[in-house]
């Protein structure tokens, strides 16, 4: 239908129509007149649908706006339908919207913006107290009546976590889980509107999602704004991490009232600081239960504490559970991107194969922390691994000084020689004859090595850092090794290496043809209990679960070795 033809149209028997305001993919916004109310304009927006397939989109607006009723809301009033058109009908604002009222490329004074901001603010408390999140906050769904009276619409995308990317903040970007009802994407949306207005542009103008991201996480675009006090106030409202940002629009609005940020003590961080902290005392001392539960209850405390996610994350590293782990460890770089926590992910992606990765991080952890011997024995893992002996013995050469009392780089050096292969097997063996005494790594793999021709390597056993427990008294670990079905088959030991096969050099021996002749090994050392599968053929499973290289062992677990049935016990005064 053409403008001419419109000009003398009469909508709904209620409306004339005057002019087109805009159009869009779903129809488009015109100005009308209210026949029954001389002199009264009104917006009409028109979907081009079907009217029995109503757009769902313009349907969930006017629900949306329905429920709130506000000075600074465009008024909606009614819907009709003629023909194949939707039609809603809302308060016209004769300035249009404040994209294009305000010049383009000119900054916004100071002033006006935050009286502008405060407004929007109690806006915002208002229909997020209605429980509606608009999801699109910009300049051109801001609009202002013929008085200069600011008006927030559009709520078409209100609570469908939609909304436009240079808008949206990083959490509807990056795959964080985000819930309709949150009320802090508006709150950052609204801050990016008034850094917009403030500098003339918008800070993500042709950037990049990525790029877009990594500016919001840095935030140097509110270092531009020159007065501190609206640095202060717009760097809380954007903060990139939403637990960090203004909870609420009221917060917002009062911050720019006092023309500051309040200063609050959280007590529950310092309270959350104080158990992250008895976690990791626990930790030192091998009780692996304990410190699991107070690092979980720190973060009950305060799931925003750096301290208790990183005690919680080494919790579950330390007992190999590397799913929690991670969760933990990311949650407190999400919290503080300077989180010091480069080992533990470095541990993390050596356990997940990434290597080369793992390298990078061990290294730069060492930059911060250069007396760190456990990593250093993480790095020589990690050479191990990708079969670089030379590199691990070059390593050794450099750290010797430092390394002498610790066990495990004497029976790494040993494991090294013997596979460099730089002099024969023989005599590395008759070397090392005096640490075999006290190193039952050095035993182990010695035995290997004399059992084996060709690759040995599947076969041995790498050993790990692993620090006596500063627990005074600390005593001898004993396991208990039972087979399923036969009561009276029952093994107690304290051996640090406890081997499974069916080659009669091992501990336990079975003839079963699904165990391989060398099958798996159990390491328990300074009140640690390891299980390592040694590349069988047939596979090791505790509680059902296939070990990949090794698995921790607390508690009581039930282990099949190729189809041997066991239970094992981290303690032998364990009921199994």
């Amino acid at each position: 239908m053409s403008d001419n033809h419109e000009d003398e149209t009469h909508l709904n028997d209620q409306y004339r129509y005057i002019t087109r305001l805009g159009h869009g993919g779903f129809g488009d916004v015109i100005l009308a007149g209210d026949i029954q109310i001389p002199g009264r304009k009104v917006a009409i927006k028109r979907i081009r649908q079907p009217s029995s397939e109503l757009n769902e989109e313009i349907i969930h607006e006017m629900q949306m706006l329905s429920k709130v009723v506000h000075p600074n809301i465009v008024s909606f009033y009614h819907y009709f339908e003629i023909g194949d058109q939707l039609c809603m009908v809302s308060e016209y604002c004769a300035r249009g919207n404040l994209y294009d009222a305000i010049n383009p490329g000119e900054p916004v004074p100071l002033s006006q913006v935050f009286n502008w901001g405060l407004t929007l603010c109690e806006a915002l408390s208002a229909i997020h107290n209605a429980r509606v999140i608009h999801h699109d906050i910009k300049p051109s769904n801001i609009f202002l009546t013929e008085d200069g009276t600011l008006k927030l619409g559009d709520f078409g995308i209100a609570n469908t976590l939609g909304g436009t990317t240079i808008y949206s903040a990083p959490e509807m970007l990056d795959g964080t889980e985000v819930i309709p009802e949150d009320p802090r994407p508006d709150i950052y949306a609204l801050g990016i509107t008034l850094i917009e207005l403030l500098l003339g542009r918008h800070p993500f103008i042709g950037v990049s999602k990525k790029d877009a991201l990594l500016s919001g996480a840095e935030q140097s675009f509110v270092d531009e704004i020159e007065q501190p006090w609206a640095r202060e106030v717009l760097s809380k409202a954007t903060h990139p991490i939403r637990e960090l940002r203004f909870q609420t629009a009221a917060e917002f609005a009062n911050a720019i009232r006092l023309k500051h940020v309040p200063d609050v003590f959280d007590l529950s961080q310092f309270q959350a600081h104080q158990v992250a902290d008895r976690s990791q005392k626990a930790l030192a001392k091998k009780k692996w239960s304990t410190a699991r539960r107070l690092a979980k209850q720190s973060v009950g405390i305060s799931a925003l504490s750096v301290s208790a996610n990183v005690a919680a994350g080494r919790a579950e590293l330390r007992v190999h559970n590397m799913v929690e782990a991670r969760k933990y460890f990311e949650q407190a770089l999400h919290i503080d991107k300077r989180a010091q926590v480069q080992k533990e992910l470095g541990w993390l992606k050596l356990e997940s194969g990434w290597v080369s990765h793992a390298i990078s991080l061990f290294t730069e952890h060492l930059r911060y922390v250069p007396d760190d011997m456990e990593t250093y024995n993480l790095l020589l893992k990690c050479f191990y691994l990708k079969d670089r002996y030379d590199a691990g013995l070059d390593l050794l050469n450099k750290i010797q000084a430092h390394a002498q009392k610790v066990q495990c780089f004497g029976s790494n050096r040993f494991l090294f020689e013997l596979l460099a292969q730089n002099q024969d097997r023989e005599t590395v063996i008759e070397s090392y004859r005096k640490e075999s005494a006290s190193s039952p790594f050095i035993r182990y793999n010695t035995e290997i090595a004399r059992e084996i021709v060709a690759d040995m390597k599947p076969k041995m056993l790498f050993q790990e850092y692993s620090a006596p427990s500063s627990q005074k008294g600390t005593r001898e670990n004993s396991i208990a090794i039972s087979w399923v079905g036969e009561e009276s088959k029952r093994v107690e030991t304290s051996s640090p290496i406890f081997s499974i096969g069916r080659q009669d050099s091992n501990d336990l021996r079975s003839q079963m043809r699904s165990v391989s002749r060398r099958h798996c090994a159990i390491v328990n050392l300074n009140q640690e209990v390891w299980l390592y599968d040694l590349e069988s053929t047939m596979g090791t499973y505790v509680d059902g679960q296939p070990v990949k290289g090794r698995a921790f062992l607390l508690g009581v677990h039930d282990v099949i070795v190729g189809d041997l049935p066991l239970r094992i016990a981290s303690s032998s005064d364990l009921l199994i």
